[in-house]
């Protein structure tokens, strides 16, 4: 209509966004393809039509349906509209455009979630592309921040790379020196410390035990200086547990996480922000059945966290069933004395169990994080 001379009919910048957001809310194959055509005739109209120049908008939305969708080039197809993006920025071309953290997390946020092997090089490229980007241009709504920094953590997290928790952990380093230093936009906060916990669990590294202990005390020793955006708590406490459970080394060294395991169990029994939660007792059991270390001191500690684990009313399934991996069948038998004569001890769950023992099981839910919900 506008080519024909109905100029008050001609579309704008909110018209061709209409149609762009039509194609990316539906998942139909092929739509990301059909919203990258019409912002290509967006741009090209808009060389006429100054007032149908896209906007960050325009990118963003294609951008967010490629985090959404299991096709194996989105997350390759979202990284080339935001470098279609960046280049329309710097070069000026596009007025209304401008750059946000939007499109930067959610691109570092596609690589984790596919848990790409190079998602944590890929996120390391999208910070130092924000940092330049800031450096030359200072756009107004690019920040490198804690949760910026955070998603590169959770990438390297995800990317099951031998270097990841080391990595993970530089990263932490620089949150705090850049708070102490003043900067309040990278202030860690409990999350950081989470993910450089969650990566000394999976990580392979040698002295990882000790490493993860390391991590809990510097997040404690934020939250004793004042950061009121870090707390320690039973879930922190856990992942140093969870930690020492996965040590594959030597003898000693399986012997140290033993002991720092216990150490840390014992800490929480005393503290009042740090109760110990069913997957604590999940993660220990565990690790008694994994670690080199004698029978006497297996058996102890069995005896000792399931009576606990009664008394606090957490025995679930999982429980149930990493007590059943790390104890012998005799003992088995022994703890779960008020039901083994009721039922075959392979086939006893949480629901043959006194209601003392599970009344708590399903109500830390909601100090988890979600992966770990039960729901």
């Amino acid at each position: 209509m506008a080519n024909k001379g109905h100029e008050e009919l001609s579309p704008d910048s909110y018209s061709f966004n209409c149609v762009i957001e039509a194609y990316t809310r539906s998942y139909q194959l092929g739509n990301g393809l059909r919203a990258e055509a019409v912002l290509e005739r967006m741009i090209e109209y808009s060389k006429e039509h100054p007032n149908a120049e896209p906007d960050s908008r325009s990118f963003s939305l294609i951008i967010q349906h490629y985090t959404g969708s299991s096709l194996p080039d989105a997350p390759y197809r979202a990284e080339s509209m935001l470098n279609w993006c960046v280049d329309l920025y710097t070069s000026q071309e596009c007025s209304n455009l401008d750059l946000g953290n939007f499109a930067f997390r959610a691109l570092i946020d596609i690589y984790t979630s596919r848990k790409l092997p190079d998602a944590g090089p890929r996120a390391e490229r999208l910070l130092r592309q924000m940092k330049t980007l800031i450096k030359e241009y200072s756009p107004s709504k690019l920040i490198i921040n804690t949760d910026i920094i955070n998603y590169v953590m959770q990438a390297w997290g995800n990317s099951g790379a031998e270097e990841a928790a080391t990595q993970i952990e530089l990263h932490l380093d620089n949150l705090e020196r850049k708070y102490e230093a003043g900067n309040n936009a990278l202030r860690p906060n409990t999350q950081s410390y989470r993910l450089a916990l969650g990566g000394w669990s999976r990580s392979s590294e040698e002295g990882k035990a000790r490493r993860a202990l390391h991590v809990l005390r510097r997040m404690q020793r934020q939250a004793k200086n004042g950061n009121q955006f870090v707390q320690p708590n039973a879930y922190a406490y856990s992942l140093v547990i969870n930690a020492c459970s996965f040590v594959n080394r030597s003898t000693e060294e399986e012997k140290d996480a033993f002991t720092i395991a216990i150490k840390i169990f014992d800490e929480m029994l005393q503290s009042d922000h740090a109760r110990p939660l069913s997957l604590t007792f999940i993660w220990f059991f565990q690790l008694c059945g994994r670690l080199r270390i004698s029978d006497d001191d297996r058996d102890t500690q069995l005896r000792k966290l399931f009576k606990i684990c009664c008394e606090m009313g957490l025995v679930n399934d999982m429980t149930l069933n990493r007590l059943r991996f790390a104890a012998p069948p005799d003992l088995f038998a022994e703890l779960l004395g008020p039901v083994a004569s009721k039922k075959a001890l392979r086939f006893v769950r949480q629901k043959h169990l006194p209601k003392e023992w599970i009344r708590n099981a399903s109500a830390e839910e909601k100090i988890l994080p979600r992966k770990w919900s039960k729901k």
